[in-house]
């Protein structure tokens, strides 16, 4: 009956996206899961860059301006969070949209929905600051804006 329960558990485990390996015990085997590796936010705008055919260098300095790549980050007096900045009721908005089913805690996720935001055009693009920096001065860090202006003049 054990072997039964661990094996429901392993089915259930995999559905979920898990690994799952067994060690051998002298008496039974006893399942032990293997978590994923957590990715870098670097790593997440890479992966995305490629699935949504977009500029990882666009994507991570839009992403570095907006937060420094902290996952903690808050913005516009608290109405936005984590490494992209997203307020919460656009994060909604755009998730209804985009027709995926994301947790606006997560980093992935946000990421993933900016990316989508991003292959849609500039009609998106245009909700963030630092893209419309990057857009018109090649970069959205405030200290390279404001060399470039000093060699306008």
């Amino acid at each position: 009956i054990m072997l039964k329960i661990f094996a429901i558990i392993s089915y259930i485990l995999c559905f979920l996206g898990l690994n799952v390996t067994y060690a051998e015990a002298p008496e039974a085997q006893y399942p032990q899961i293997v978590l994923p590796k957590t990715a870098t936010v670097q790593e997440i705008i890479n992966q995305m860059s490629d699935e949504y055919n977009l500029s990882p260098q666009m994507m991570s300095e839009v992403i570095f301006c907006e937060s420094s790549f902290n996952e903690n980050a808050t913005h516009d007096g608290g109405r936005g969070k984590g490494v992209t900045g997203f307020w919460k009721t656009t994060f909604l908005d755009w998730e209804k949209k985009s027709g995926m089913d994301l947790n606006y805690e997560s980093t992935f996720d946000q990421i993933k929905l900016m990316s989508w935001a991003f292959s849609q055009g500039e009609k998106y693009r245009d909700d963030w600051t630092s893209y419309n920096r990057y857009k018109k001065y090649g970069t959205c860090k405030v200290s390279e804006i404001k060399k470039i202006e000093k060699r306008a003049l």
